[in-house]
């Protein structure tokens, strides 16, 4: 196989290294060598070919702090690549440089600047620069280029990678691996494991009292109580959210492992729901869950998404009740709780409690890819300006993003499968994962169940 070099303006900056190594290593999965460039463009060079673009987005960040502000994105431009590959949309997205391809013999030269438009997405530099964030201080979507040039559906850096290895096998037949198809990866967040009145009885006062007023039938109540009973005397079967044995024998049905993400902590009190990971039918969960076969996660607290002493403390937790249910496992993956992030803070905090796979990478306003990519990654921190040893697994589908009226709102209509199978494609597409969060307590009724089986297949 011929030796990829890679000449670059920036050779020896940590953006530099971080950036090319998720491309060339992890994403193409094809080790590359940097070599000082003295010209203000990128060389990627085999024997006599070249493929050539233009430093323009990490010539403008490296030479200045965060509070400076670094180069925003063009919106509405698009570059026509059907003369280099049919392998990619034909239309794609350019942030940086100009949209324009010439080509001379077997090199080829790009206008548009790939480095830094995958650097833009992977890193969240978008999030960094909209500042705006709503009521759970969350980056959201509309205020996301994506949004705006109607990109959200379109895993655009997997695109931009399938140009590479296009134009490299086309100059250097076979030096680029045939990409690794993906999996389909179902993950829940156990917020609610059981109904409130089942274990709580302030809980279950407040439906008595709602049935007394008329805001509940007796039918329910009486429902409710007889659940409350089963389940002290270990039988939940009867609960609407204990659906965990449904879940993992459809996730087995169809030969999926899935991931299951536990709240360890109350860093913000009651938000973080009203169970304890130490209780009895939890331990018994977690061992259950880990026999079969399928992975435990934390799902950090509330006030986690800043404090690695916090989310360590929780780590620690998770793992002990593992160890207490017969099946000890080395918590590693984590989601935040209400998918609360910093793209400055949080990424850094995970790394120091000793987490390695993170799976927050969502927007919770509008479903799809917010770092363009269903591969994982390398994250970059921005606060100490490096690679991390966390990676990101993005999350590309949460039901309620798109189900929910506070949300999308397309309900359990077929638009809403539609668009949902959509994210399934076009992740799947590229060799990467679909993997998508469907919560045990959003499988009460019929029309879950139906759109959740439907996403396994």
């Amino acid at each position: 196989m011929n030796q990829l070099r890679l000449l670059s303006p920036h050779f020896g900056s940590e953006e530099c290294k971080w950036v090319h190594q998720v491309i060339f290593d992890e994403l193409l999965g094809i080790p590359v060598t940097l070599e000082k460039s003295s010209a203000c463009i990128y060389t990627l060079i085999v024997g006599e070919a070249q493929i050539t673009w233009p430093d323009v987005f990490l010539r403008s960040l490296i030479s200045v702090n965060l509070d400076e502000g670094f180069l925003h994105p063009k919106d509405g431009i698009t570059v026509d690549v059907a003369s280099v590959t049919d392998t990619t949309p034909s239309n794609l997205p350019v942030l940086f440089g100009e949209p324009r391809i010439s080509s001379q013999g077997a090199s080829v030269d790009l206008h548009f600047d790939i480095s830094g438009i995958i650097f833009y997405f992977l890193s969240e530099a978008g999030s960094i620069q909209e500042n705006a964030r709503d009521g759970h201080e969350r980056p959201l979507a509309v205020n996301s280029y994506s949004f705006r040039n109607n990109l959200l559906h379109r895993p655009v850096v997997d695109e931009y990678i399938e140009l590479l290895r296009a134009m490299i096998n086309k100059i250097w037949p076979g030096s680029v691996a045939k990409r690794n198809e993906g999996q389909i990866i179902p993950t829940c967040d156990v917020d609610f494991p059981f109904e409130a009145s089942a274990f709580r009885i302030r809980s279950l006062a407040r439906e008595l009292l709602a049935a007394t007023r008329g805001e509940l039938s007796r039918v329910e109540l009486n429902r409710k109580v007889a659940n409350s009973l089963r389940c002290r005397a270990g039988n939940y079967q009867h609960d609407r959210n204990y659906t965990f044995p449904w879940y993992i024998d459809e996730c087995e049905r169809q030969g999926r492992q899935a991931v299951f993400y536990f709240i360890s902590g109350h860093t913000g009190g009651s938000i973080d729901g009203y169970y304890a990971i130490e209780a009895t039918p939890i331990v018994a969960l977690l061992g259950e869950i880990t026999r079969r076969g399928h992975d435990i996660g934390l799902h950090g607290s509330y006030n986690t998404f800043r404090s690695s002493a916090e989310l360590n403390k929780e780590r620690a937790r998770l793992m002990q009740a593992c160890v207490s249910s017969g099946h000890p496992v080395d918590i590693r993956q984590c989601r935040q709780h209400f998918l609360r992030w910093d793209p400055i803070y949080t990424p850094r905090a995970m790394e120091e409690a000793g987490l390695r796979l993170d799976s927050t990478g969502s927007y919770p306003d509008i479903a799809g890819f917010k770092y363009g990519t269903a591969h994982k990654f390398s994250m970059w921190d921005w606060s100490r300006r490096r690679a991390l040893k966390v990676k990101q697994a993005p999350l590309i589908l949460m039901e309620s993003t798109v189900i929910a009226k506070r949300y999308q709102n397309l309900g359990y209509t077929e638009a809403a499968l539609e668009y949902m199978l959509t994210l399934k494609v076009n992740a799947l597409k590229y060799g990467g994962d679909f993997l998508f969060l469907w919560h045990n307590s959003h499988l009460t009724i019929e029309e879950d169940r139906r759109f959740f089986k439907i996403l396994l297949q």
